[in-house]
């Protein structure tokens, strides 16, 4: 999504993204934000080929991983 976004809208994503992963973003409002944004509409044309989808996978069991590892810390 950030590749072809200019400097301004790529950081608003990132601004909106890291508040998701902290917590200050709830899923339905990143959902409802990614919905009105057209980005859900945008997604739904891309269609990812098996070893990339591969890799998609793996980076999102990571950053879960990490994600959980340092829930885990703070408990």
């Amino acid at each position: 999504m950030k590749d072809v976004l200019d400097s301004e809208h790529n950081a608003a994503v990132t601004e909106v993204f890291t508040g998701w992963m902290e917590g200050s973003v709830s899923d339905d409002a990143l959902r409802r934000t990614l919905t009105h944004s057209g980005e859900m509409d945008r997604w739904e044309t891309v269609r990812l080929r098996a070893p990339e989808q591969r890799c998609l996978v793996d980076a999102v069991d990571v950053a879960s991983d990490l994600l959980n590892s340092r829930f885990q810390a703070h408990r």
